[in-house]
């Protein structure tokens, strides 16, 4: 697993002489390195802020976390009480019609829950940086699994290993070599699309 920051000005975050990088390469799992909470996600964006105030002192960059839900979905239930199968047996499930469905639902629709900020917001906004949260699912607007995209094409072209120490190389060559053109090409393509969508509702 692995955990970045990127921008379409200057690549991958790390420092102007490259010898400190926003990077983290992570073993999931118990008998690894155990799981990433959210307190290495502030300690990640603690890293991250750091070099930008150390070393981009003056650059503007907007910081991107990619956070988003799902609304959940239910199964269609039938005139006889039963879930409802398509032809190849599949249950067919539809999206609840109304923000009461559940108790998540519920809360998450309250004034008290919607308006409380994360501690991720609360920490990034103390040392005067501003957390934009990106949709999870849709690849169209966001800039950061464009760039994992790319990279992961990259990643199917060497040859395959058995040795840990080589396929963790790949990663990280695979992940340097995502150009920043195409880094800058996808953000505009996003910008593109989210201007495209905001038309469309008005």
């Amino acid at each position: 697993m692995v955990m970045d920051f990127v921008s379409a000005d200057y690549g991958w975050l790390h420092s102007s002489c490259s010898k400190e990088s926003a990077r983290i390469l992570f073993h999931g799992g118990k008998s690894w390195d155990d799981y990433f909470t959210n307190d290495s996600i502030l300690r990640h964006a603690e890293l991250a802020m750091g070099i930008l105030d150390q070393h981009y002192p003056h650059d503007y960059h907007p910081r991107k976390i990619t956070f988003g839900v799902e609304r959940p979905v239910r199964p269609v239930i039938g005139s006889d009480g039963k879930p409802v199968h398509d032809t190849d047996g599949k249950a067919l499930t539809e999206k609840p019609k109304t923000n009461h469905c559940c108790c998540w639902h519920l809360l998450y629709n309250q004034p008290d829950f919607l308006n409380i900020k994360s501690n991720l917001e609360l920490a990034c906004e103390k040392r005067g940086y501003k957390v934009l949260f990106l949709p999870k699912f849709h690849c169209e607007l966001n800039f950061i699994k464009k760039c994992w995209g790319f990279a992961k094409c990259l990643y199917q072209q060497l040859l395959p290993s058995l040795s840990e120490v080589v396929l963790k190389q790949n990663v990280i060559d695979s992940l340097d070599a995502v150009p920043i053109v195409s880094m800058q090409k996808q953000i505009f393509n996003c910008y593109m699309t989210l201007t495209f969508i905001g038309h469309q509702h008005y």
